[in-house]
């Protein structure tokens, strides 16, 4: 049906890797739900599919970034790069989502966010996955999402303090000062 993020430990029990797993009906409502509550581009459910297994939905309001060709990924060192990492940026800030500082390994393009009382990373922010709304604002139509569980909280401390700007950003609205 889908794909989610999962933060699972590591055989030492001290390492973490983000993975994406499969995810079920529950999982894709779950992400439509967070993702339009914390203002990437709302996305209407229209349907199941004629076999009952695939949800089918639509971003209506959704437009191409227009310096990407269809089905383009931009390469390393493009000129366009620097264009697309800041109308990503603009994406992510428009959901109140933090990069990840201190997490070794992750994705640069993974980030958290706080809706609902649940910490979420949100990752898969490639080319496809940015796009502009009806304004011309760079928003974020899907991602994969994984909730920061309690159990991951405990493991690795440093994600309290993306928890704590993540939260930051969400009630104020404000991007968080997270320099040294």
């Amino acid at each position: 049906m889908g794909k989610r993020l999962a933060m699972p430990s590591a055989g030492d029990g001290e390492g973490y890797e983000i993975v994406d797993e499969d995810s079920d009906g529950y999982d894709v409502l779950q992400k439509i739900s967070i993702m339009n509550e914390a203002g990437a581009l709302m996305t209407e459910v229209v349907g199941l599919s004629d076999c009952f297994y695939y949800i089918v939905t639509k971003q209506p309001r959704a437009y191409p970034l227009g310096y990407i060709s269809e089905n383009e990924r931009i390469p390393p060192g493009h000129p366009n790069l620097a264009r697309f990492d800041s109308d990503r940026k603009k994406a992510q800030d428009s959901m109140c989502a933090v990069g990840i500082v201190g997490g070794q390994g992750l994705n640069a393009h993974t980030v958290m966010i706080y809706v609902d009382g649940n910490y979420w990373l949100v990752g898969d922010l490639h080319e496809k996955n940015v796009m502009l709304d009806v304004d011309g604002n760079p928003t974020i139509i899907d991602a994969l999402i994984g909730l920061v569980t309690k159990s991951a909280l405990k493991r690795h401390d440093w994600l309290l303090s993306n928890c704590d700007a993540a939260l930051e950003f969400r009630e104020t609205g404000e991007i968080p000062d997270r320099s040294l």
